[in-house]
């Protein structure tokens, strides 16, 4: 979907490794989270849950191993099953067989691997990234519009939406939400990429309790 490269446009590299080396290790860490999915390991290293919608389901996949700190910011199948649940566009979960929810954190510089979705295989691969809602009917979004459709804004408040996501500036949601508003399966092996720019600066608590869960699943071979 993004290429990570348009993010490091901006980027001073006098002070640490080129721009091209940066983006390139990224590039591999992404490819050997992908072959860890696709050898399918989870009988080891996660616990499946499911959800039934219509006639179809969605897998939800979470480390087995639980973590012992604050869980604040490491999302569990609940969660993914609640917001699941609140999903207005049913049609929409026919795009996805598979939600993993991969308990790592992938960044470089300001930018953050949200999410991976694997086109063929039906995959949606969530990994630790900073909170954040997305405006889906502010008129700032308006660049966005090839990607995500304004009927959205409309479908979601009918739907019936937590009050905290709504607003005077719009509607906000969370990203679960709008990586399945967006993805679409095919035939081909693409993988499309979903990446958020964070000042690691402004919320540093955040970030220490993120490196904290990452490095503690590291360890632990995931």
């Amino acid at each position: 979907m993004f290429d990570i490269r348009e993010y490091y446009r901006d980027v001073d590299a006098t002070d640490g490794p080129p721009v091209e080396q940066s983006t390139g290790e990224i590039e591999d860490d992404l490819s050997l989270d992908i072959d860890n999915i696709l050898v399918s390991r989870f009988d080891s290293l996660y616990v499946g849950d499911r959800l039934r919608h219509g006639r179809g389901a969605v897998e939800i996949l979470y480390p087995r191993r639980a973590y012992q700190g604050s869980r604040a910011i490491l999302k569990g199948p609940d969660y993914i099953r609640y917001l699941l649940s609140l999903y207005p566009r049913k049609s929409d979960l026919e795009n996805v067989e598979k939600i993993v929810l991969r308990p790592r954190h992938v960044e470089a510089g300001e930018t953050e691997l949200m999410a991976l979705y694997l086109r063929r295989r039906a995959i949606l691969v969530f990994y630790l990234h900073h909170p954040c809602l997305f405006a889906i009917d502010n008129s700032r979004f308006s660049e966005y519009a090839e990607f995500l459709s304004f009927e959205l804004a409309e479908s979601f408040a009918s739907g019936g939406i937590p009050a905290e996501w709504s607003g005077r500036d719009g509607i906000r949601i969370p990203p679960l939400w709008y990586a399945l508003s967006i993805v679409s399966r095919s035939d081909d092996a693409r993988i499309d990429k979903f990446f958020i720019r964070r000042d690691r600066a402004e919320t540093p608590a955040v970030s220490s309790q993120i490196d904290e869960i990452s490095f503690f699943y590291s360890r632990n071979g995931y």
